[in-house]
């Protein structure tokens, strides 16, 4: 299988929370063959920023150069499969550009 990497970018990476607050977080390149060391390193991230522990957190994801929508899409559907008690929104994908845009949100429970 092909190893899978996603560039999450600082810019493009934020949480929404109940109060329309935004803050920005950092999350570095990763590879993985599936979505779950990319959904262990959202939640790890975004457990970091000592928030509120619960509400909804946005993430887009800018894929790396030279992956095609069809390749992204297979990705998302396994993060979706992986997530699906967490993920409530689904995802959308943008291939208009070089490089390919993917919004998901996330319900993120109390712990």
């Amino acid at each position: 299988m092909k190893q899978t990497v996603i560039s999450l970018d600082l810019e493009d990476i934020f949480t929404m929370m109940g109060e329309s607050t935004t803050k920005l977080f950092s999350v570095c390149r990763l590879s993985a063959d599936t979505g779950t060391d990319l959904c262990a390193e959202i939640r790890t991230h975004f457990a970091k920023q000592e928030i509120r522990p619960c509400g909804r957190m946005a993430v887009r994801i800018t894929s790396a150069s030279g992956f095609t929508l069809d390749e992204i899409q297979q990705i998302l559907s396994t993060i979706r499969d992986l997530c699906s008690e967490d993920l409530i929104w689904g995802f959308e994908s943008d291939d208009t550009t070089d490089r390919i845009t993917t919004d998901m949100l996330f319900e993120v429970e109390p712990s």
